[in-house]
């Protein structure tokens, strides 16, 4: 159910055409001089700058006289409440910024989200193989179910680890965890270690920082071989799932990992009260800012999750959709995309967000961030690990039922033989809600 890269980034995408005669496109681009299209999209700060500045570019040099205006919610789920109500009044926008399960449920309740394979297939205006190949293949095929595409991928970033390099060699440890058992054996030195010393305030510190977030729990099922699927359905009712959520238990049990009282890590690692966190890649900027202003001058780095099999990096992230309206703005809004998924474009937003790459040949567009950032370099490093969760209308239900479940992993009263009845209540929990429960 989840797709993984190869060991190191593909020069094209495996990608085969059909036989079958391409679907003709039967507008001429030349009647779409002053077509206005609307861009809806959830970014903000840095990465909304740049995109008002792609957008301006399109709008003052493109040959078809297209005209595109933006919207920017300030988040997936503004954008999804106001993709919404915009369906209501019958005038969606003619492009989203959306991941892939939304793009899935928005047809399922709407019939909107435009099949982009004659486009891309097309010999006039579509996108040759050439430029496809500026796409990992594990991003590229996850927008396709059923032989229907409904994006184009934007932008993806990553649940990751911030490792404490200096302090885990001081404790005696040459190489990062690469496996749980590793893993384990490092925050629970680190906890010992603060146990031992004059203070008192830091005891049951120093290990891992309890997340459970859902894409920190997600990360951690994939690395222990969860595949949530189950007669073509999510499930979390498996072996894996239970290895997984009694391995994290007995973390905090062993008081190898514990519960921050703020919402946010960054003091705590530069300050050594924890050796390692998981965060999103947009926070190793917030991370390197702390380090400074705390003055520590410890070496870290950004790893994957650790595996028995091989390290998982848990990509997400929004896909360009083309929303059903008439074929002139069909053609309008699919030639902004084909536009924005250029790799010039792509290394803007990735300049802009710190982000994973969508391909090693968009990586150039941002090596001055290893200037400022050498974590950078940790960043590109962790393409070859990608996999994606699953394309699937019910995913955004599964996360939701998954962080509730792992909030209550964690509650005092829980012990690790309940964790069996937990899991199994995660799958009754999700097909009560499942989009297409009647």
């Amino acid at each position: 159910m989840f797709g993984r890269s190869s060991t190191s980034m593909p020069d094209a995408v495996a990608t085969e055409f059909p036989a079958t005669p391409t679907p003709t496109i039967n507008i001429d681009s030349d009647s779409l001089n002053g077509t206005n299209i609307t861009f809806m999209y959830p970014w903000t700060g840095d990465v909304q700058i740049a995109m008002e500045d792609m957008v301006d570019d399109f709008n003052s040099s493109n040959e078809w006289g297209i005209q595109v205006t933006t919207r920017a919610p300030g988040s997936a789920s503004a954008l999804a409440e106001a993709v919404g109500n915009d369906l209501l009044n019958y005038a969606p926008p003619e492009v989203i910024a959306a991941p892939i399960d939304y793009l899935l449920r928005l047809n399922l309740e709407d019939d909107v989200v435009v099949d982009l394979t004659p486009y891309v297939e097309s010999p006039e205006y579509g996108i040759t193989g050439d430029d496809i190949k500026y796409f990992a293949d594990v991003f590229w095929q996850q927008d396709v179910v059923d032989d229907y595409r409904y994006g184009i991928p934007a932008q993806r970033t990553a649940r990751v680890m911030v490792y404490n390099k200096t302090w885990a060699e001081e404790l005696g440890f040459t190489d990062p965890p690469s496996t749980p058992e590793e893993f384990q054996q490092q925050v629970c030195e680190a906890a010992g270690q603060l146990k031992l010393d004059a203070t008192g305030y830091n005891d049951g510190l120093g290990g891992w920082i309890l997340n459970y977030e859902d894409m920190t729990m997600v990360s951690w099922l994939t690395a222990f071989g969860s595949d949530f699927s189950k007669n073509n359905r999510i499930a979390f009712n498996n072996n894996q799932t239970i290895s997984t959520l009694s391995y994290l238990r007995e973390l905090l049990d062993n008081e190898c990992a514990w519960l921050s009282s703020k919402p946010e890590p960054y003091k705590y690692f530069a300050e050594r009260q924890t050796l390692v966190y998981t965060a999103d890649l947009q926070e190793i900027f917030l991370q390197q800012h702390a380090q400074t202003f705390y003055a520590s001058t410890d070496e870290w780095v950004v790893l994957p999750f650790p595996s028995e099999t091989e390290p998982v990096v848990l990509a997400q992230g929004p896909s360009y959709a083309v929303l059903a309206t008439t074929e002139k703005k069909k053609l309008a809004a699919w030639l902004f995309v084909r536009w924005l998924s250029s790799v010039d474009q792509q290394g803007r937003i990735l300049k802009a967000s710190a982000t994973l790459p969508l391909s090693q040949e968009s990586i150039q567009y941002a090596i001055e961030l290893e200037d400022t950032l050498p974590q950078w370099v940790d960043v590109t490093g962790l393409l070859q690990y990608a996999v994606v969760p699953p394309s699937d209308p019910d995913w955004a239900n599964a996360r939701m039922v998954l962080e509730d479940a792992s909030w209550q992993l964690f509650k005092t009263e829980m012990t690790t033989d309940q964790i069996p009845d937990l899991v199994q209540l995660m799958d009754q929990t999700l097909s009560e809600i499942s989009v297409d429960n009647p």
